[in-house]
């Protein structure tokens, strides 16, 4: 049970680290650029992509299945 509590607790980090944390900072820095709006939305109102469809961004949501695996690999 103690092995199990560390590894779900080392896979909750990693989806911090490398997913969670790179895409908070990723809107931070796109909210200044083009605006609250802009992290917000799939599709702009000019039709071309918003932030969620970025390519970098799709990187990053895929990164977090990292630490979702290796806590799903430590549950009962």
């Amino acid at each position: 049970m103690r092995w199990a509590a560390i590894i779900i607790g080392v896979g909750f980090y990693l989806q911090a680290l490398l997913s969670l944390v790179p895409l908070g900072v990723l809107q931070f820095i796109y909210e200044f650029k083009y605006g609250y709006w802009f992290i917000k939305t799939i599709i702009t109102p000019s039709g071309h992509s918003g932030f969620w469809e970025l390519p970098l961004v799709d990187e990053f949501v895929w990164l977090r299945m990292i630490g979702v695996l290796v806590a799903a690999l430590a549950s009962p």
